[in-house]
């Protein structure tokens, strides 16, 4: 028969720390109770994604009939690879007009854009009017225009927009507030077509 002898010493430092180790579980979940009593977390709010999906269907409707109404005038005859630079220039200058719907599709595509790896806050302002023609040179760069076979090839460029989602309800300065900053994109391809029945405009996925 065989028998362990254990050290007295080293039974009572593993005791000690067992009980250290549930002393101090044990003064973190009073410390997480205290502190979650007192302070309260607020969440952020997904309701500013939803916000700019809208506002980006607003926008695009306002786009296709521009788009319609600008290749109507210049292709009345049909197309011409000739024409497309007058599309493009006609198109352009009324994306700087100053009619109320044209400042609405230009504030949405201009507020919180994420251009040439800066926030349009540090921009400087080059977008808040048409001087030194920013905005014109921008539509230029935004847009693509082309002709395949019978279709008339449209591309939005690739914009992006840098969004904080905070909470949607007012909140105080004792919640923890955990601001999520997101990146949207949109793009766009539009084929404009022609036939019997008139003239209409497509998405490509």
């Amino acid at each position: 028969m065989f028998r362990i002898n254990f050290n007295k010493r080293a039974q009572f430092f593993a005791l000690y720390l067992v009980f250290l180790t549930l002393f101090m579980i044990g003064a973190v979940l009073l410390i997480y109770y205290a502190q979650s009593k007192s302070v309260d977390n607020a969440l952020v709010s997904p309701a500013s994604v939803y916000f700019v999906q809208d506002e980006n269907f607003v926008a695009e409707v306002y786009e296709q009939g521009v788009l319609l109404e600008v290749y109507e005038e210049v292709f009345s005859s049909g197309l011409s690879d000739d024409l497309i630079d007058n599309f493009e220039e006609e198109f352009c200058n009324r994306f700087v007009s100053y009619d109320e719907q044209s400042n609405f599709f230009r504030k949405f595509l201009f507020k919180d854009i994420f251009y040439n790896g800066m926030l349009e806050v540090d921009l400087g302002g080059v977008f808040d009017n048409n001087l030194n023609n920013a905005q014109t040179n921008f539509c230029f760069n935004l847009y693509d225009f082309g002709i395949n076979g019978n279709d008339f090839v449209v591309n939005r460029n690739l914009v992006m927009k840098k969004i904080k989602l905070v909470p949607l309800e007012s909140y105080s300065r004792d919640e923890i507030v955990f601001p999520v900053e997101f990146l949207y994109n949109f793009d766009k391809k539009y084929l404009i077509k022609r036939d019997d029945l008139g003239v209409y405009i497509e998405e490509v996925e």
